[in-house]
């Protein structure tokens, strides 16, 4: 059996440690882009407006307003459309969009679409926000 000397087996470690790593980061990154486009917008008096054509092909998007805390989800659904804040209710992180859902990257806890909690350690469902339809935008309301 060949020995190895401890300063190659540390390098060796460290080398594969940091590949899965950059690999898990990557795809984490991959993930979170991918499911949903992203409506970039501003706040005026805590409303977020969404143009109605945003949904003419696509029932959901990420709004953002880079001066908010966290990003929102917006969802049309068969009554309406549903607004929730992008942020772990177990202990305020920020969520990341995946193929079903939600992820925090800090202790686990993953969201449906829907906000439901679909695992652990969170137990609240994600904030939703008060929306408005108007004729040609839905209105997010911020402040309730």
């Amino acid at each position: 059996m060949k020995s190895i000397s401890r300063k190659a087996f540390l390098s060796n470690t460290c080398k594969a440690a940091c590949i899965l790593a950059g690999g898990s980061a990557f795809l984490t990154l991959l993930e979170g882009c991918a499911p949903f486009k992203v409506y970039s917008t501003k706040t005026q008096d805590g409303i977020l407006s969404v143009p109605l054509a945003e949904f003419a092909t696509e029932k959901s998007r990420i709004v953002r307003d880079n001066n908010l805390d966290s990003d929102i989800f917006l969802s049309k659904t068969e009554t309406g459309y549903i607004a929730l804040k992008m942020k772990c209710t177990h202990q305020d992180w920020l969520l990341t969009a995946t193929g079903s859902g939600f992820a925090c990257s800090s202790h686990g806890s993953t969201f449906a679409t829907d906000g439901k909690v679909t695992n652990g350690p969170a137990t609240e469902p994600l904030k939703q926000l008060k929306t408005i339809v108007t004729n040609t935008t839905i209105q997010i309301y911020l402040n309730q």
